[in-house]
């Protein structure tokens, strides 16, 4: 077993779909979805200062990202409406049937889970901006955006939430220049 599903079944994320109730030129997978999730959360890790930098950090984030999609091997990629509709009860459900996948979200901490939450949006609008052919787009990517920005902000500390917001900006001034 890994990270309470068998390895074929992990194996599937390639082939489950993302956006499917967002109309998009190209489709996306899980497994790619959490790739890219877990290398922008290992670069927004890799430019916080040391001293906002806990010890295994990088690691942490790095597993949750990988692994933070899992469930939606039973069910799918649930739409972001529906999951705030039923948000407590999900969670509830998530850690009773996938105790090992929420270890590593245990093992994560606050910065880790925002950086994760982050770096999750990120990829999002990226994806969104490219081959979203929806006509909401705007509305999608702009709340997607106020989402993100948010995040970097809810539950840190000031000083964290300042350098996590510089580090983001970082990455997106970054991103435009390429």
């Amino acid at each position: 077993m890994i990270f309470d599903f068998s390895f074929e079944e992990v194996m599937r994320l390639s082939n489950l779909k993302r956006w499917g109730i967002v109309e998009m030129s190209r489709s996306q997978s899980v497994a790619e979805h959490s790739y890219n999730v877990a290398m922008i959360a290992a670069y927004i890790v890799d430019r916080l200062p040391n001293e906002a930098r806990p010890a295994g950090l990088r690691e942490a984030v790095t597993n949750w990202s990988l692994v933070h999609d899992l469930p939606e091997l039973l069910t799918g990629d649930i739409p972001t409406p529906i999951k705030e509709e039923i948000g407590e009860a999900l969670k509830k459900a998530e850690r009773k049937l996938f105790p090992q996948i929420m270890m590593y979200k245990d093992n994560v901490g606050k910065l880790g889970l925002a950086i994760c939450k982050v770096a999750d949006l990120m990829e999002a609008i990226q994806f969104a901006n490219r081959f979203c052919v929806d006509s909401r787009k705007k509305e999608i990517i702009d709340e997607m955006v106020w989402k993100m920005e948010e995040v970097a902000t809810e539950n840190l500390d000031t000083d964290t939430a300042i350098v996590l917001d510089k580090v983001m900006g970082d990455i997106w001034n970054e991103e435009k220049t390429l």
